[in-house]
Formats: structure tokens, sequence, C-alpha cells
């Protein structure tokens, strides 16, 4: 799995107090998640409405790490994950399964080969 995050405007992983852009958190792997956007980009309060600059890049991807192990389907920028998710967790998992396996063989990091150790993102 790929993902991006871009800062604009930090110092040593911490932003300016002038700091009134978010940084963009995007996964550059296809995902199927109830808070992930077509486009790769997240559905994260603190990326969006609830921004601040005390925030620091460990407290952003803290959030993303919390986001992707416990989604917010009542959230949702993906409509049909959340409805999975909530509805019927077996076909979710089966879903989510399924994207991150063909995003290994989109981007030739199949675990378990020689070529998935080496890869540099």
């Amino acid at each position: 799995m790929k993902i991006e995050l871009k800062i604009l405007e930090s110092t040593w992983g911490h932003f300016t107090r002038s700091s009134s852009t978010a940084p963009t958190v995007k996964f550059l792997s296809k995902m199927f998640h109830p808070n992930v956007y077509a486009n790769g980009e997240l559905c994260l309060d603190i990326l969006q409405n609830r921004w601040s600059p005390t925030y620091d890049v460990a407290a952003i991807l803290t959030s993303v790490q919390s986001l992707l192990h416990d989604p917010n389907p009542n959230s949702p920028a993906n409509a049909e994950a959340a409805n999975l998710y909530r509805d019927n967790m077996k076909d979710y998992i089966k879903k989510v399964r399924a994207t991150v396996e063909a995003s290994w063989i989109d981007e030739g990091t199949i675990p378990g080969t020689a070529n998935a150790s080496s890869t540099t993102s």
C-alpha cells in the first residue's frame, strides 16, 4: 500500500503557527474503505474542518492509522464500503482483501516474492 503525505509549511514535523492549510494525505494505492474517496483522499476531520497547526506529523499519521483500523461509516467517502462495513462484514472483508491483492499485482509488490522487499515508496 502506498500513501502520500504532502506538507506545505513545517519545521521538523511541526507546523508553523500561521499554517492555515492542512497537509494532504492521499493513498496512491487503490483503497476500499468507508473513509477513503475514489481519488485516494481521506475523509478525516483533522485534515478538514478541525485542522489546527498545533497538530504535528505524528498526530496526523496516528489519526490515519486509527481511521484505517476503526472506520467511521457514519461519515462515508465511499458509500458502498460504508454500507458493507455496517451491514455485511464478511463481504466487506472480501472486498478489502481483493482490492489489496489487486494493488500488490498493479504495483509489483506481491508479499513473499523477491520484488516485495526491494520496493521503496
